[in-house]
């Protein structure tokens, strides 16, 4: 923790801050670390690959409306640096991570936390193209809290680069 923090004290202001491996969030009270030869992906990066991507065939008439309501992620890893032309039209492997607020949520009277996590998983499943429970959410412990993990496969496609991954 100490190296994830030690670049983040010259600007005590800024609420986000990366330092090597590291992602520091204060706002959240979030430390994340990427993998080794991983690249933290900007924002603008990731509205570019949310254009291209097809999704079910239910939804993609209403791509708009679905990436509105699913807003971006905070932070996106990928293990290709999507600034690199040798990668360009490569899929790479990402790691998502979206952080809702609590007041997002209370339309929805959800009883715990854990339905929030079904309901999402559920939510995905009807978006995403090809989408296959591989494990249903299975719940488990992250930084001593309460968290649900799943494994799922989906076809991605890329309607920019003509790129298919299962």
């Amino acid at each position: 923790m100490g190296l994830a923090l030690a670049g983040t004290s010259a600007d005590p202001l800024k609420a986000i801050a990366f330092n090597q491996n590291y992602y520091v969030n204060k706002k959240f009270g979030l430390i994340l670390e990427k993998p080794d030869n991983w690249d933290f992906i900007s924002h603008k990066d990731f509205g570019k690959l949310k254009e291209v991507q097809l999704l079910s065939h239910d939804f993609e008439l209403m791509k708009d409306e679905v990436w509105e309501i699913l807003t971006d992620p905070i932070l996106t890893i990928a293990k290709y640096d999507m600034e690199d032309d040798q990668y360009k039209c490569k899929f790479s492997p990402a790691i998502n991570i979206w952080i809702n607020h609590k007041s997002e949520l209370e339309e929805y009277q959800h009883d715990s936390f854990r339905q929030i996590a079904e309901d999402s998983f559920f939510g995905i499943q009807q978006i995403i193209k090809d989408f296959k429970v591989v494990q249903d959410i299975t719940p488990t412990r992250l930084s001593n809290s309460e968290a649900y993990e799943t494994k799922s496969t989906w076809l991605y496609v890329n309607t920019a680069c003509d790129i298919s991954v299962q």
